[in-house]
């Protein structure tokens, strides 16, 4: 019984992580697809993809704000945008980003 136990114990926190990875998969999905439909507001904008990305910020707990750095093609240039999705209100809101 001793030896369940401890083999029970063991195999708690590799389902944990499992599912820990699925819900940042998941949470990368919903922000990305967000912010696109932000991004894609300009017209011009034919495909986004992800630069980068900054986890738990703001908020609270210092969590609710996800950021998404997006590099927005058009066919005649491409530009940068920083996206933060909300992770409580499930929104989001992108601004371009420009050079001074």
């Amino acid at each position: 019984m001793r030896y369940f136990v401890i083999a029970a114990a063991l195999l708690v926190p590799c389902t944990t992580l499992a599912s820990s990875d699925d819900a940042w998969n998941d949470l990368a999905k919903t922000a990305k697809a967000a912010c696109t439909v932000e991004i894609k507001k300009d017209k011009n904008i034919t495909a986004v993809s992800v630069g980068g990305t900054v986890l738990g910020i703001g908020g609270k707990n210092d969590d609710q704000f996800y950021a998404l750095v997006l590099k927005g093609n058009a066919k005649a240039y491409s530009t940068q945008y920083l996206c933060l999705y909300d992770k409580v209100a499930k929104t989001a809101t992108a601004s371009e980003v420009t050079a001074p």
